[in-house]
Formats: structure tokens, C-alpha cells, sequence
């Protein structure tokens, strides 16, 4: 009689539906990863009111809500609990004196009922059924009868399905719990798992769907490496040459780093410098390299302006051009196939014009619109040449990620010309990602307000991560360098030279805070960044210091004694 009593206290699971709109709604959904894979079996629970909780499935989804009449799923050791258990794919029943015949069903999150089955009463008093195929998700079991009605939350994930328990006898029809208060408002969510840890998520409101939390291993917190630091947010890359790869420069670039892009070696000089004589040997060495070491490798670049062969453009009609086109990129790709996971397909293609068309440069006070680059590539085929190159690499290998990579990624106009094409692209299913180049400077230019680096700010550039995001492409952050020297000069300027080997202290001070900012900014939007590349390993190998003019730059994060800089802490310390 006792467990009778238990039962006559549980909400009746049609009552709740119609009921859940006078109680106030809670519905919360959302992914827990650690930067780039699912956190399975992490507990999230309301802090302020422990009953609504869930397990993170193989996806590191969960559901925090009582529309469905299920407030918490962590198992109790109380008689009610007891009344279901899971076997493999089996369900087993205890049901009580009293009760002959109950209905269970079994429910989609979304209430659809998939398979219903009559449970009677056996003689052992422990009925069974076997569930049928499920797919990853959540569900729900109900087990309803003239007297009682008990829902379970079934989760199945890619190995294993788990039941989870509730507490809904705390509540009535009306949302009231027993000891006569109104559940209130909660202001965070906590989410626990051994080996990670404990984080709390500040909330505005119980409507929330969809939240992208990034939970963070305790070996994280004290990491000394920069790409474990970086592990919960994205992959840390490098660009490296033919001796930086195996030379001093490999010690930082194994231990700092896990993702590698060719600063030269896979450009179209390098790889085919005359028609059909292509050259693989220094690439694959460097791609070998990086893998070896558990390295990702981004391909840099498959048609750009620069760097490409005259040969290729000779006696060329728009066939032509395209045919040399195609077969370089299905070459190139092909070689590289399963070694390469993101490849930089078109490079540079957008620039500023005046009222002459001509490049207005770095120099915006004379910008009238913005446009394709009057390349040979476009004075032979115009913007074809760009669908042309990403519909044959889309071909060459369907599985690597495709990107468009340009600079000055925080002008509010070039972006809008280059989401001009590239929605066109996305809409073919021709593109994944945009990479934005990141070559800034210690400070946004002070006095010529109309240079580009006048713009160069933390807030700029986020706008314009999360405007290429809200596109549904992944963002890269790819050639990333900071400069010592402002653009308020031209480098040819020698008066404004920093000749001294290593950097001051003020230097280092500034340089470190500018770094620390954008960092900051990019673990602000990990959920829409999956690389951040610099571009380059250490100061005495940087083509700041070799383009365009020679002047001695100070832009990466270790010095030219191989030794991590300020900068390199900063980024380090959160």
C-alpha cells in the first residue's frame, strides 16, 4: 500500500502537458565540448534548483525542461526508482500490488510515440520488453495505468543506453511543488565530470536552446605547451619553410604547436613550376614532418595572383586557363589527399578601387567600391576563375575542408563584397570556411585615419568573425602576425627603424597587451573558430623582416633566441 501512495503523488503524464503552461517553463538545451569534440556523460544540473538535471549524450547534448514533464534525471535511492531497470536493450518492470494491467509507451523528446506496449501482470511481478533500434537521441518511457502515471528519460548514445530517474512526484498539475513554493528563476547552470573541471554557466533565462559550452580538462589549466593551453578552444598552428621545420625552430614548433601550413613549399611555384613538371619532394617532407608529430596540415594556396608561373597564363583563352587550372589543383589535392584536411583554395582576390579603378591600396580616403583584384587569372576568365577553382577542388577530394583567405578581414565593406560570392559559393556546396589573414599591428594606425590599420581593432575584427559564422562557415584565423611598427609610416622609413636586437621592455609591454586582447577575443568565439595560425615560429625567420623593404620586425611570439616572449605569457595566462 505504501508504494500505492508513492504512485497516487506522481503527475499524470497527459496532466503535465496541459498543465506545464501555469508552471513556469523551462527549457534548456544545449552542446558541452571541449573545444572540438563532445563531452559524453557530463552532469548539468540547475543550480538553483538541483531536480532538473541530464547526462550529456555521445554528442554532448542535453535537456534541461519540465515540458515534458521530466524535472531530473539523476537516479535516487528511493522505492519509486526501483520500479524500472535496464538491461542491455531490455526493460524490466516491477510492478506493484494492486495494479493488473498498464500501457507503456515510448515517446520521441518531441512527444511522437514510437512503439506502445500492454504491460500485464506476470507471476514473477517483473514483466520485460525489448526496445527496438534507436538511433542517438533522447526519449522517453511512460508507464501509465489507472492510478499511476511514471515517466523515465532513456538516453541512447553511440555505445550504450542510459535510464535515467526523476522527481516528479515534487510536483502537482499546477506547478506548485510540495512544500507549497512556486519553483523560482535559476541564474547558472553547473555541468560536472571527473578528469574536467567543474564549471557554472552565468543564464538570463529559462528559454534557452541551443548554448555551446566549452568544458575545460583539469590537465588544461596548468598546461605549459601553447597548443594544450588552446586544446578546450582550437588548434594552434605555424607556418614553416624547408629548414624551420627540422632545424632549431622544430623544438617550439613540435611542442607549441598542432596544426602546420607551408609558408611557400605548396604554392604554384613551388609545386609546378613548369607545365607538368610537378615538384612534391620538399612538401611532403614538411607534411610527413607535422604528421608524425600529430599535427593537422592546412594546404596553402591553390590560386592566387601571386606566385604562379608565367606558363600558366601564356597564350591561355578562358578554356585554356581553366584546364591548366583543374589539372593542377586535382594533382595538387591528390597527392595530398588524407593528409591535408583544409586547403586555402582561392587566395586574395578582392581589393579597393577609386574613381579611376585603380587600387587605392592601404589608403581608403579615396575607396568608391570594392572589387576582383584585375589579376591575370581575372582578365582571362573574371570571377568564374574562383567557382572554377573551388568546383575542382570540391572534385579532387570531397572530404577536406574548402576556405576563401584574404587580409583586412575588419573592413565592414571588402566583407560584404566577399559574402557577395561567397554565399553563391556556399549555395553550390563549394566552400566550408573563410580565413581570415590577421596581419596586424601593434596599434591601429593613430594618425593616417584613412590607412586600413585604422580599423584594426578587437571589436572590428569579432564583428567580422561573427558575421562569416552566422553564414554557416567555419572561420580560420590563418597568417597572424603582429608588428612592432604602426602604419603611420611607410617601412621604407629607415628614420623609424627598431635596430636594436631585441625588443625593450616597452615594446614587450605593448606588444604582449595587443596580443592578449585579440586572444581573448578568439576564446570569446571559439564556437565559430577552429584554427588560429601564426604566421611564423620565432622572430629571426619572419617575412616582416624580408617584405617589402628589409626592416627588422619583431611580430611572433618567440624571440630571435628561440625564447618565449611577454606576448607568449600573456596569452598563456587566463
Amino acid at each position: 500500500m505504501e508504494m500505492i501512495r508513492i504512485f497516487s503523488t506522481l503527475i499524470l503524464f497527459y496532466t503535465f502537458f496541459c498543465a506545464a503552461a501555469q508552471a513556469p517553463d523551462i527549457s534548456i538545451t544545449g552542446i558541452i565540448t571541449d573545444g572540438r569534440n563532445p563531452v559524453e556523460n557530463a552532469i548539468v544540473t540547475l543550480v538553483k534548483d538541483s531536480r532538473f538535471a541530464d547526462t550529456t549524450d555521445s554528442k554532448g547534448a542535453f535537456t534541461l525542461s519540465n515540458k515534458t514533464g521530466i524535472s531530473n534525471n539523476t537516479v535516487r535511492n528511493s522505492k519509486e526508482n526501483n520500479l524500472i531497470f535496464l538491461r542491455g536493450n531490455r526493460l524490466y518492470f516491477s510492478v506493484p500490488d494492486g495494479i493488473s494491467t498498464s500501457d507503456v509507451m515510448l515517446h520521441t523528446a518531441k512527444g511522437r510515440c514510437i512503439q506502445k506496449y500492454s504491460l500485464g501482470k506476470n507471476r514473477s511481478g517483473s514483466p520485460s520488453i525489448e526496445l527496438p533500434k534507436l538511433s542517438t537521441g533522447l526519449y522517453f518511457i511512460s508507464i501509465s495505468s489507472d492510478r499511476t502515471s511514471i515517466i523515465r528519460k532513456l538516453i541512447v548514445t553511440a555505445t550504450k543506453k542510459y535510464l535515467c530517474g526523476n522527481s516528479t512526484g515534487n510536483f502537482t498539475s499546477t506547478g506548485i511543488n510540495q512544500s507549497g513554493q512556486t519553483s523560482t528563476g535559476v541564474d547558472q547552470i553547473k555541468i560536472t565530470k571527473e578528469n574536467f573541471l567543474t564549471k557554472q554557466v552565468d543564464i538570463s533565462s529559462y528559454k534557452i536552446e541551443d548554448l555551446s559550452i566549452l568544458f575545460e580538462p583539469e590537465s588544461i589549466a596548468n598546461a605549459t605547451s601553447l597548443h594544450k593551453r588552446y586544446s578546450n578552444f582550437f588548434h594552434i598552428g605555424a607556418a614553416v619553410d624547408g629548414n624551420s621545420y627540422k632545424d632549431a625552430h622544430a623544438s617550439i614548433w613540435k611542442t607549441h604547436f598542432n596544426s602546420m601550413v607551408c609558408e611557400n613549399e605548396m604554392k604554384w611555384t613551388a609545386l609546378q613550376p613548369s607545365s607538368g613538371n610537378f615538384q612534391f619532394s620538399q612538401a611532403n617532407a614538411m607534411v610527413n614532418a607535422a604528421r608524425s608529430s600529430g599535427m593537422l596540415v592546412r594546404g596553402h594556396v591553390l590560386c592566387w595572383f601571386d606566385q604562379t608561373p608565367d606558363w600558366v597564363f601564356q597564350g591561355a583563352s578562358k578554356e585554356v586557363l581553366f584546364g591548366r587550372l583543374r589539372n593542377h589543383i586535382s594533382k595538387v589535392m591528390s597527392e595530398f589527399k588524407g593528409k591535408v584536411y583544409a586547403w586555402d583554395v582561392v587566395n586574395e582576390a578582392v581589393i579597393g578601387y577609386n574613381d579611376n579603378d585603380q587600387d587605392v591600396g592601404e589608403d581608403l580616403g579615396s575607396l568608391k567600391r570594392w572589387g576582383y583584384r584585375n589579376s591575370k587569372w581575372y582578365q582571362i576568365a573574371g570571377e568564374d576563375h574562383i567557382f572554377e577553382a573551388f568546383k575542382a577542388a570540391r572534385a579532387a577530394d570531397p572530404n577536406a575542408k574548402l576556405f576563401y583567405n584574404d587580409f583586412w578581414n575588419y573592413l565592414d565593406g571588402k566583407r560584404e563584397f566577399i559574402i557577395s560570392f561567397v554565399k553563391k559559393l556556399k549555395e553550390q556546396n563549394l566552400i566550408d570556411g573563410v580565413g581570415l589573414q590577421c596581419h596586424l599591428n601593434i596599434s591601429a594606425a593613430q594618425e593616417k585615419k584613412n590607412n586600413q590599420s585604422a580599423y584594426q581593432t578587437v571589436d572590428n575584427l569579432e564583428k567580422e568573425i561573427r558575421e562569416y559564422a552566422a553564414l554557416g562557415l567555419d572561420v580560420h584565423i590563418t597568417e597572424l602576425d603582429i608588428s612592432i611598427y604602426t602604419r603611420d609610416y611607410v617601412s621604407d622609413d629607415k628614420s623609424k627603424w627598431y635596430t636594436s636586437p631585441d625588443l625593450n621592455e616597452a615594446y614587450q609591454d605593448k606588444l604582449a597587451k595587443r596580443y592578449k586582447e585579440f586572444f581573448d577575443m578568439f576564446r570569446r568565439n571559439a564556437d565559430k573558430i577552429q584554427n588560429v595560425t601564426l604566421w611564423g615560429i620565432s622572430d629571426d625567420n619572419t617575412w616582416l623582416s624580408e617584405f617589402p623593404s628589409g626592416r627588422p620586425d619583431h611580430p611572433l611570439l618567440f624571440d630571435k633566441h628561440l625564447k618565449p616572449k611577454k606576448a607568449f605569457d600573456a596569452i598563456m595566462d587566463f
